[in-house]
């Protein structure tokens, strides 16, 4: 299938000397290190001292010219095996710097794009899917910035007629949603480890996992901890290589044991594609093989980390995946970093108040593995995420372009199937069990209005059931 990339519509206007101003202090000079990664990479020195130190001394005096001068350019080029910035419509370092979150990880799947405002208000990712426009995390922006910025994006899409649908924002993207009086559903939180105030950490929980990783550590299991940070460092070629080849057999390996499942949620990573805000913690057998690795991106908005992927290889000793979260939270904890996001924790089901919502749930509940839902939250909970840490995520659906049709309100099916394809929902294996039963409160989605089913795969409306 062709992908259809947004161009950007050229016109004559410029940065008037009245935004000039603005944009330098929303974006004050770069700097050419990476801080958070810095204190990480040392606390690794102290933390393992036996184990694989980092390529090169930390600091910056350790950098060769060219690789500081790389370092400033901002994103990397994965494909020439530098640090150097290629990307033309790119996130500046400044907005990640100060705004990415969690659900920003799809920065890393070339399959999105990013929309940077001309005047310097913020960026957005987004992908298209069924003829919406779906952005995806919350706009990189100071709130003052949001609603200019979501008006360049309107005139920006408006020339191809793309629906628009937000997915993976946090409350205060529903507030300003709330304002235009569009809807929302929650899909999901976010769950957050604080290190500095931990129950594992402090010896008072999961104590068996803490014996078993007591026990991986041990030289006769001929494990070796190592720590890779590019952007200290330089690159690793070989190292990367083997890395990468481990996400690609966990991958395939997922793909196969979930071939009848639904996927929801998951991004397929290029690990490399912006390595001055990533970090690798990894185990290495006693042949020098990867045995397992989780993935640290340095987030802006909580000054913390995202640990994604958290995997381990086929051969490793049961366990591995758990010593490196509980050594990620070593790690910062000794860094005094407060945040280690665990990622996005879908809900085994959809609230039903509204319309609107009721037609969610019967579409998540068809398509929505529970039990995979509920073993990533028993995984998450034994590491003890804080609560006043958690936060909701949502769906969000503008209602600028919907039209409401006789008693049955106006569903978002072309913008509801494009999310479903941007979470990676499949819906044909979905499809292939027991539909829900049918309720006489609920008409089957056939009902629908010929454009409410419009772009949408007809084994879809005809089986699946709105309300």
């Amino acid at each position: 299938m062709e992908r259809l990339v947004l161009r950007r519509p050229r016109t004559n206007t410029s940065m008037t000397e009245a935004d000039a101003p603005r944009c330098q202090r929303r974006f004050p000079k770069s700097t050419t290190h990476t801080p958070l990664i810095q204190r990480i990479a040392k606390s690794y020195e102290l933390e393992f001292p036996s184990h694989q130190k980092t390529t090169e001394p930390i600091g910056d005096a350790a950098r060769s010219k060219s690789t500081r001068y790389a370092l400033s350019r901002g994103n990397e080029d994965h494909s020439s095996g530098t640090l150097a910035a290629t990307t033309m419509n790119r996130i500046p370092d400044e907005t990640y710097d100060e705004y990415s979150r969690t659900f920003h990880m799809v920065l890393l799947d070339p399959s999105y794009q990013v929309y940077t405002s001309p005047t310097g208000r913020g960026s957005v990712m987004y992908k298209i899917e069924n003829e919406t426009m779906v952005i995806v995390g919350d706009p990189m922006c100071a709130k003052d910035d949001l609603g200019p910025l979501l008006q360049e994006i309107e005139a920006f899409r408006h020339p191809t007629r793309l629906k628009l649908a937000f997915m993976g924002v946090g409350p205060s993207f529903v507030q300003y949603a709330e304002t235009k009086g569009w809807d929302h559903i929650e899909f999901g939180s976010e769950r957050v480890v604080n290190p500095m105030h931990n129950a594992v950490l402090d010896k008072q929980a999961s104590k068996r996992m803490l014996t078993q990783c007591q026990h991986l550590l041990h030289p006769k299991q001929g494990l070796t901890m190592g720590f890779y940070a590019p952007s200290i460092s330089g690159i690793n070629s070989h190292l990367e290589h083997q890395l990468a080849q481990l996400y690609t057999d966990w991958r395939d390996t997922k793909g196969a044991q979930k071939s009848g499942d639904a996927q929801a949620f998951i991004t397929a990573y290029d690990l490399f594609s912006y390595r001055r805000r990533t970090a690798f913690l990894y185990m290495s057998d006693a042949e020098g093989q990867i045995a397992g690795m989780a993935m640290l991106r340095q987030l802006g908005a909580e000054s913390g980390f995202y640990i994604d992927p958290c995997i381990a290889s086929a051969s490793a000793p049961k366990g591995t995946t758990e010593l490196l979260m509980v050594s990620s939270m070593r790690l910062l904890r000794r860094a005094e970093v407060s945040h280690l996001s665990l990622g996005v924790e879908p809900l085994a089901d959809l609230a039903a108040r509204g319309l609107l919502a009721r037609a969610a749930r019967s579409l998540y509940k068809m398509f929505t593995d529970a039990a995979s839902v509920a073993g990533k939250k028993a995984y998450n909970d034994k590491f003890r995420p804080d609560p006043g840490l958690e936060s909701s995520l949502y769906v969000v659906f503008p209602r600028a372009d919907r039209k409401k049709k006789g008693l049955l309100p106006s569903f978002p099916f072309r913008e509801a199937w494009a999310i479903m394809q941007v979470a990676h929902i499949q819906a044909d294996d979905g499809l292939k069990g027991t539909a829900c039963p049918r309720d006489r409160h609920v008409p089957a989605a056939n009902y629908l209005a010929r454009e409410e089913r419009e772009g949408v795969p007809r084994r879809v409306w005809e089986k699946a059931l709105v309300v």
